[in-house]
């Protein structure tokens, strides 16, 4: 007789709808595999042997998906969006600026973002 507990459990193999910050995304599970959403990598191994279930906000709660604030999908790229030129950005690589001093950077003289 089949066990009926295994069956309710995300296999790999399976395929699974994977959702994050309103992007969807139908995902075949594999073993050590990852999906990515927008800029984010998600690792899949942490969801093999869960519970299935049918209602996706049950699913957000029951695998603790975290939430997360809003992006910049959205932020039209144009030429009025960035006060920094590529050659002001080339000259803080030169400069050897930590990624984070220039992500700083370009946020601190983008348009949209500050």
């Amino acid at each position: 007789m089949e066990n009926v507990e295994a069956d309710s459990t995300i296999k790999v193999g399976e395929y699974v709808v994977v959702q994050r910050q309103g992007y969807t995304k139908l995902h075949k599970l594999k073993k050590h595999g990852n999906v990515v959403l927008g800029s984010f990598t998600l690792q899949m191994d942490n969801v093999i042997g869960e519970k299935k279930v049918e209602d996706v906000n049950t699913a957000t709660l029951s695998l603790n998906i975290e939430k997360s604030g809003v992006d910049n999908r959205n932020i039209p790229i144009n030429a009025d969006s960035q006060t920094l030129t590529k050659e002001d950005i080339d000259k803080l690589k030169d400069e050897k600026f930590s990624s984070n001093n220039i992500v700083e950077q370009l946020i601190t003289n983008s348009r949209r973002l500050a």
